[in-house]
C-alpha cells in the first residue's frame, strides 16, 4: 500500500485541533480544538488532486471550552461531543443542518473517554475520576458506577457483551456490559508483563460492516489492538488470547485506528529524530507487518488525532491548526493480462472470496470464488491465484488459471507465501527465508523423452533457503519438506521476475539475481542504499526499480558498472519521491511508467516525460501505451458495472503523440525523420499507415522494412497491381482494420460485390445479410450468412437467436439441437410436418424425442422416416408395450412376441412380478398380467399378508380378465356388424363369447376371476360384522364363506361359522361346524383336542338347536318352498341366491343395485344403511343406488 498527503484545511484563527471524526456512511467530518471550536464538514465524492472540494462546512456552538472528543453513532446518523468542562451534546442533523437534540454535564469530573456501540444503541462515558454511565441513543441512563481506579479509555467488543477500561498507568481491564468486573487483560508486549507507559489507545475492529470489502486478512491476525506511549503495540484475536501479536513501532504513540476492513493498522505518533520530533503514521497489516511510512509537516511535532473514510481510500488528520487529507492506495488483490483485468473483493454476506475475470475487449467476465485467497499475480496468457488451504494447517495452494478463470494447474505447497512473482514460465514464491519455484511450462518444446520420472520432474519445482546456492536436480516433496529450523536475520523483502530470471531482495538491501530456468545465481550480490519494498525488473533483465518503505523510487543497472570500479551493478543515484508502483515497457528496456501520488509519468533513460493525472493501477506498459485500471472506482461497487472499458484508461507516450501531431499539423516527410530521431515500431506502424492512405507506397515500404512487417510488404506488392486508386484505399482501409470506410468506398464505385466478399471473408454476417437484402448475392450466400449467425449465436448459447437464424436458413439439423437445448418441444413437434419424408434428419428428431421420453412423437417421426423397427424399438425402451405390440400387428413384426416374452421372463426370474404385471398390462396381454396377478395374491395368502392387500390384487386381476373379454368382444362386433343381418350378429356375438370363455377358462385361477376378490371381501366383512356385534349379518356371510373353500381355509371358514353361529345362538350351526373342524386331516392330536373339549363345554351347555330363524317363498316361479334367510339356495328347486356384498345376505327381493363395474349386487336398504357411496368390492363409484 502507499499514502500520500493530497489536501490540507486550515481553522479559523489558527485554532488547534484535538479531536478529529469521519462518519464513514455518510462521510461528514468533525473536528473539535481550543477556542470551543466544533465543525462539521463535508469533502465532495471523489480522490482526485485534493481529495474534493467542500460541500458542507459548519460551525456548531455550544461548547465553552476544548472540545477534546467527538464520536459518531453511524447508525443512528448522531454525533457526540465533550469539552474538557465536562459537557457533553448529542447533535443531530435536520435537513442539511445540525442541531442540539441533548445535553448532559456531571460537574464532578470531567471526560476522558467515550464510544457508541456497534449498533449504535448505547454509548459508555466515562470520568477522569473512575466514574462509568452506560446511556440509551434516547437519552436514557441505564446504568452507572463508580471505579475504585481512575480509567482513561474505553472501548466495546464487536458483539457489545463486554467493556475494556484502561487505565492511565496501562493496564487494560475487562467488564460485562452491565459492568460487572470479569479479569484483567494480560499484557505480552513488556518483558516484565505489567506496562511500562501509558495507554495511548484501544481500538477493537468490527467486522460486521455492511458493504464491499478487498484485500487479503490474515485469520492469524489480530483484531483488538492495544496502543501504549511508549510505541509498543499489542494484536489480540480475542480478550483472551494467550498468543497476541507484540512489536515495537519506535514511535511515541498518540492514536491509532483500523481501516474499514481491518487489514491496515494506522497508527500515528512522535519520531524523535535526535533533538527533533516529527510527526508519522505508521502503516501495518493485522500480523504487525510494517507496510508504509507517512511523514507529516507539523510545526509541533504531534498529530493529535486520525480517522479514516468509509472505504478506506482517505485519511484525515489533525495536525497543528489544520485537517491534512492522505490519499490511501491499498493492496488490492488483482492483476492485468491478456487484456483481461482480474480482481478479488469480498461482499458482505459471505465468508470466501469473489474473484473476478473481465475481459476488456468483448466485455465478458467470469466470477469465481476462493476461500483465504492472498495473492494474485499474473503473465502471459496465465494467472496464478494463491491461496491457504482451511482444512490443512500451514498449507497453500497455487492455481494457475486462464483468462476465463477456469484452473489449468495446481500445486500444495507449505512455505508460506509472503512475496509472489510470475513470468511466462515461471511462479516463484518467497517466505522470509525459503524461495520455491514452479516451472508450469517448460520454455522449450521437449523433442526428446527424458529416461526417468525423476528427470522430467527435476528443475519443475524446487525450493532453497536464501542463504543457499539451489542446487537444479533437486525436487521439491511437500510432504518431506520440514523447512530451515535456524531463524533468518536477514528476512527477504520483496521478489521480482523477468523474462529470463528473477530477483530477490533483503532487508538489508542485498538483491540476488537468478537465471531461469537452470536457477542459477549470479555471484556478485547487488547492494542498495536502502530496504526495497517493491521491486520491478525490465523486459531483458538489465535494469531493475526499487521503491522503498517511503515510497522513494530508485533505478539499479545491473550491467553498468559504478563510477572508479569495474564491477558490474549500478545503484543510480536518480530518484523520484511519493511513488507507489512502477511497470516497465514490454519492448522497450529503458522505458517505464510509474505512480506519483495521483500523476503519472512515462521515463525514457531515467529522463521523465510531463505528468498525467491519474489514480489508476498501471496494468501494462506496450507499444508506448500506458493501460491504467480505475480499481478505486470498480472496488466501490464492483457488481453494479456494466462496461469495465470505461474502467481502463489508455494513454499514449509523448513520442506517440508528437508523431501524430506531426502527420495531422506538418507533414509526412517530417513526420518521417522524428521517428528516424526516436525510432519504434508503433512509431514506424503509424507512419506506414500514414503513407499509405497517401499511396505513397515507397514510404509506407520503408516503413515496413523497418518493422520487419514482411505480410505488409507483401500486402504493397498487390496493392501496386491494382490500377483503381478507389479500389487501393479501399484495400488499404480493409487493411487496417476500417472496414466501414472500405465498405463505403466500394459502394461509391458501384462494387457492393466487393463490399460482399469483403464482410465474408470477415465473418460480418449481419452485414453480408444487408447486402443481400440491396440485391447483391444469392440464395445460397444468404442462407449460409443465417447459418454462420446461428453457429455464433450457439456458441454464445444465446439459443433463441440461433434458433431464429437458422428458422431462415432451413437448416433442420441445426434447429433441432437448439429446440432440445431450449426445451421447445412443442417447436420439435412443428417440425414433423416441415422436415420432409425419409430424410435423415427425421431420425436425429426421432432420437431427440425418444430421449425425453415423447413415444408417441418418435414414433410417429420413425414412421415417417421409414423405419418401423426403431420405431418399435423406441416403444420397447419407453415401455410403451400396448403401442409396441400394435405396431408390430399393423406391420408384420413377428419378433415382438419374442421380445415381450423374453423380457416378461427375465422381470418373473428377478421376482419383480409386478413390473412384469405392469409390462403385461401395456401389452395388452390381460390374461398373462391376470395369471401373474393371481399368483401373487395365492403367494401372499400362504404368507398370511395381510388381507385387504389380497383382495386388491384379486380384484386387479378380474379386472384384467373384464378388460380382455370387452377388447375382444369389441373386436368381435366391429367384424360381425361389417354384413348381416341381425340374428347372424347375434349368433356370430355368442360364438365369440363362448371362445372368450374357453380362452380364459385354460387356467383355474382365470376361470372365475372374481371369486378369489369375493371369498377375501366376504372373509373381511364377516370378521368386521363381529367385531361390531351384528351377529346375525356375521352368519349369513360366514355360511356364504362355506361355498369359497378353495380360495380360503377350510379351517378359518368354519371356525367364522362356529364363531358367528355361536353369538347368534344357532347352536346347531355351531355343531355342524365343529363337526367339521374336528374332521380336519391335517389338525394336530392336541389341536383335535382343543376343538373336542370346546365342543363338550359348550354343547353339554346348549342343546344343538337353533334359535327361531325368519322365512320366506322361494323367489323362482312354481316353486312353494320355504326358504330360511341363512340359506343361499332353494334346496327344492335349486335356484341359488346372489349375495349381497354390502352385508353377505341372501338377496331375495326383485329390486337390487348392480355394480357396472363389477357387476356385483347389492341392496338398495344395506347402501343406503351403510351410508356407501362406492361398491364394496371392487370401490367404483355407486350410481343411483336408490
Amino acid at each position: 500500500m502507499f499514502a500520500y498527503l493530497t489536501k490540507k484545511i486550515g481553522m479559523p484563527n489558527s485554532t488547534k485541533l484535538k479531536a478529529i471524526g469521519w462518519n464513514q456512511e455518510k462521510g461528514w467530518i468533525s473536528c473539535g480544538g481550543e477556542n470551543n471550536l466544533l465543525k462539521v464538514i463535508k469533502l465532495e465524492s471523489g480522490k482526485g488532486e485534493g481529495g474534493g472540494n467542500l460541500s458542507m462546512n459548519q460551525t456548531l456552538s455550544g461548547h465553552s471550552g476544548t472540545v477534546d472528543l467527538v464520536c459518531w453513532n453511524e447508525n443512528y446518523q448522531k454525533l457526540t461531543t465533550s469539552d474538557e468542562k465536562g459537557l457533553i451534546i448529542v447533535w443531530c442533523v435536520h435537513k442539511g443542518q445540525w442541531y442540539e437534540e441533548m445535553i448532559n454535564n456531571r460537574n464532578k469530573s470531567i471526560v476522558k473517554d467515550m464510544k457508541w456501540t456497534s449498533n449504535g444503541e448505547k454509548i459508555c462515558i466515562i470520568y477522569e475520576d473512575g466514574a462509568v454511565i452506560v446511556g440509551s441513543v434516547e437519552g436514557n441512563r441505564l446504568w452507572g458506577k463508580e471505579l475504585d481506579h481512575e480509567i482513561s479509555k474505553i472501548e466495546w467488543s464487536p458483539d457489545c457483551k463486554l467493556i475494556l477500561f484502561g487505565t492511565p498507568n496501562g493496564d487494560v481491564v475487562c467488564h460485562d456490559y452491565v459492568g460487572n468486573f470479569l479479569f484483567n487483560i494480560k499484557l505480552f508486549c513488556f518483558e516484565s508483563g505489567s506496562p511500562q507507559s501509558g495507554l495511548a489507545d484501544i481500538q477493537w475492529f468490527e467486522s460486521s460492516k455492511v458493504g464491499y470489502s478487498y484485500g487479503h486478512i490474515d485469520k492469524k491476525g489480530g483484531a483488538l489492538c492495544l496502543a501504549y506511549e511508549s510505541g509498543e503495540i499489542q494484536l489480540m484475536r480475542n480478550e483472551q488470547d494467550d498468543y497476541p501479536i507484540a512489536f515495537h513501532t519506535g514511535l511515541q504513540i498518540v492514536c491509532a485506528r483500523w481501516n474499514t476492513n481491518g487489514n491496515v493498522l494506522a497508527v500515528s505518533g512522535i519520531l524523535q529524530d535526535g533533538y527533533e520530533k516529527k510527526a508519522v503514521v505508521n502503516f501495518y497489516n493485522n500480523v504487525g507487518d510494517h507496510l508504509r511510512t507517512l511523514r507529516v509537516p507539523s510545526s509541533s511535532g504531534v498529530i493529535e488525532c486520525i480517522s479514516w473514510e468509509g472505504f478506506g481510500l482517505r485519511m484525515s488528520l489533525a495536525v497543528d491548526s489544520a485537517i491534512i487529507f492522505a490519499n490511501i492506495q491499498p493492496n488490492y488483490l488483482w492483476s492485468y493480462f491478456n487484456n483481461t483485468l482480474v480482481f478479488a473483493f469480498q461482499k458482505p454476506d459471505k465468508n470466501d472470496l469473489t474473484i473476478v475475470f473481465w475481459d476488456s475487449v468483448v466485455n465478458e467476465k467470469h466470477v469465481r470464488t476462493m476461500k483465504g485467497l492472498q495473492h494474485v499475480c499474473a503473465a502471459g496468457e496465465y494467472c496464478v491465484l494463491v491461496s491457504e488451504i482451511e482444512e490443512s494447517k500451514g498449507e497453500y495452494i497455487l492455481v494457475l488459471s486462464n483468462a476465463v478463470g477456469c484452473p489449468v494447474d495446481s500445486k500444495t505447497i507449505n512455505i508460506s507465501p509472503k512475496y509472489v512473482a510470475m513470468n511466462t514460465t515461471h511462479v516463484i514464491v518467497c517466505s522470509d527465508d525459503t524461495v520455491y519455484y514452479w516451472q508450469y511450462r517448460s520454455q522449450y518444446s521437449q523433442g526428446v523423452s527424458l529416461e526417468s520420472e525423476k528427470k522430467k520432474r527435476a528443475g519443475k519445482e524446487s525450493a532453497f533457503h536464501i542463504d543457499e546456492i539451489p542446487n537444479p536436480n533437486t525436487i521439491y516433496d511437500k510432504s518431506r519438506w520440514k523447512g530451515f529450523s535456524q531463524d533468518v536475520q536477514d528476512p527477504i523483502c520483496s521478489v521480482a521476475a523477468g523474462k529470463d530470471g528473477f530477483i530477490v531482495g533483503r532487508a538489508s538491501g542485498q538483491v540476488y539475481q537468478y537465471a531461469l530456468p537452470y536457477i542459477q545465481r549470479n555471484e556478485n550480490k547487488f547492494v542498495l542504499k536502502c530496504k526495497p519494498q517493491t521491486l520491478s525488473l525490465n523486459c531483458d533483465c538489465t535494469k531493475f526499480a526499487i521503491i522503498d518503505i517511503n515510497g522513494v523510487l530508485t533505478f539499479f543497472d545491473i550491467e553498468e558498472c559504478p563510477p572508479g570500479t569495474k564491477v558490474p551493478g549500478y545503484h543510480k543515484p536518480e530518484e523520484k519521491k511519493e511513488v507507489w508502483s512502477v511497470v516497465w515497457s514490454s519492448d522497450n528496456p529503458d522505458m517505464c511508467a510509474l505512480m506519483e501520488k495521483n500523476r503519472m509519468f512515462v521515463m525514457r533513460n531515467f529522463k521523465q516525460e510531463e505528468p498525467i493525472l491519474s489514480s489508476g493501477y498501471l496494468c501494462r506498459f506496450s507499444d508506448l501505451e500506458v493501460k491504467a485500471a480505475l480499481l478505486d472506482d470498480i472496488l466501490k461497487a464492483p457488481e453494479d458495472i456494466k462496461n469495465i472499458g470505461d474502467f481502463i484508461e489508455s494513454y499514449e507516450c509523448r513520442s506517440l503523440r508528437d508523431t501524430r501531431d506531426h502527420l495531422t499539423t506538418i507533414s509526412l516527410k517530417d513526420a518521417v525523420e522524428f521517428v528516424d530521431q526516436n525510432p519504434h515500431p508503433r512509431l514506424w506502424k503509424l507512419i506506414a499507415e500514414a503513407a499509405l492512405e497517401k499511396l505513397d507506397f515507397a514510404v509506407a515500404e520503408k516503413a515496413f522494412v523497418k518493422i520487419e512487417d514482411y505480410h505488409g510488404i507483401k500486402f504493397l506488392k498487390a496493392l501496386k497491381k491494382i490500377d483503381d486508386k478507389y479500389k487501393q484505399k479501399a484495400e488499404i482501409c480493409a487493411y487496417f482494420n476500417k472496414f466501414d470506410e472500405a465498405e463505403q468506398i466500394y459502394r461509391e464505385i458501384d462494387r457492393k460485390d466487393l463490399a460482399l466478399e469483403l464482410r465474408m471473408k470477415l465473418g460480418d454476417w449481419s452485414k453480408v445479410v444487408t447486402l443481400i437484402e440491396q440485391g447483391v448475392g444469392d440464395d445460397d450466400i444468404l442462407k449460409e450468412a443465417y447459418n454462420r449467425m446461428g453457429e455464433f449465436c450457439s456458441d454464445k448459447q444465446r439459443w433463441n437467436k440461433a434458433a431464429y437464424y437458422f428458422q431462415q436458413a432451413n437448416n433442420y439439423e441445426a434447429l433441432i439441437d437448439v429446440y432440445y437445448r431450449l426445451e421447445q418441444f412443442s417447436n420439435l413437434d412443428r417440425l414433423i410436418e416441415d422436415i420432409p419424408q425419409n430424410s435423415e434428419y427425421l431420425t436425429m428428431l426421432a432420437e431427440k424425442m425418444q430421449s425425453i421420453g415423447l413415444c408417441e412423437e418418435a414414433v410417429k417421426v420413425y414412421i415417417k422416416a421409414g423405419d418401423v423397427k426403431k420405431a418399435i424399438d423406441c416403444c420397447v425402451l419407453l415401455n410403451q408395450w400396448n403401442l409396441a405390440v400394435e405396431l408390430a400387428e399393423q406391420h408384420n413384426f413377428l419378433a415382438i412376441e419374442q421380445l415381450l416374452a423374453r423380457y416378461a421372463t427375465h422381470l418373473i426370474q428377478k421376482d419383480k412380478k409386478m413390473e412384469a404385471v405392469e409390462l403385461y398390462r401395456k401389452a395388452n396381454k390381460n390374461t398373462e398380467s391376470a395369471r401373474l396377478l393371481a399368483e401373487i395374491a395365492s403367494k401372499l395368502q400362504a404368507q398370511r399378508a395381510p388381507p385387504l392387500m389380497i383382495k386388491k390384487i384379486y380384484v386387479l386381476a378380474a379386472f384384467e380378465i373384464d378388460s380382455y373379454k370387452q377388447r375382444v368382444f369389441d373386436a368381435s362386433l366391429t367384424q360381425i356388424t361389417g354384413g348381416g343381418n341381425t340374428a347372424e350378429a347375434t349368433a356370430k356375438t355368442l360364438n365369440s363369447l363362448i371362445t372368450t370363455d374357453i380362452n380364459t377358462s385354460a387356467d383355474k385361477a382365470l376361470s372365475n376371476p372374481w371369486k378369489g376378490a369375493e371369498a377375501i371381501h366376504f372373509y373381511l366383512l364377516c370378521q368386521r360384522q363381529l367385531y361390531q356385534k351384528e351377529y346375525k349379518k356375521a352368519m349369513k356371510t360366514s355360511i356364504r364363506l362355506m361355498d369359497y373353500e378353495r380360495e380360503i381355509d377350510t379351517r378359518e371358514v368354519y371356525s367364522l361359522v362356529a364363531l358367528s353361529s355361536y353369538y347368534n345362538k344357532c347352536y346347531r350351526e355351531c355343531s355342524k361346524a365343529f363337526a367339521i373342524l374336528e374332521r380336519l386331516p391335517d389338525l394336530s392330536t392336541i389341536e383335535r383336542e382343543k376343538f373336542e373339549n370346546i365342543a363338550l363345554s359348550l354343547f353339554s351347555r346348549h342343546a344343538p338347536k337353533d334359535a327361531a330363524q325368519v322365512k320366506f317363498p322361494c323367489p323362482k316361479k312354481n316353486c312353494d318352498a320355504q326358504i330360511s334367510e341363512y340359506d343361499t339356495d332353494c334346496k327344492r328347486c335349486g335356484s341359488f341366491f346372489s349375495a349381497c356384498i354390502a352385508s353377505g345376505q341372501s338377496i331375495l327381493a326383485k329390486e337390487y343395485y348392480t355394480c357396472k363395474t363389477c357387476k356385483h349386487k347389492a341392496l338398495h336398504k344395506e347402501l343406503v344403511y351403510l351410508n356407501l357411496k362406492h361398491c364394496p368390492l371392487c370401490h367404483a363409484l355407486v350410481v343411483n343406488p336408490k
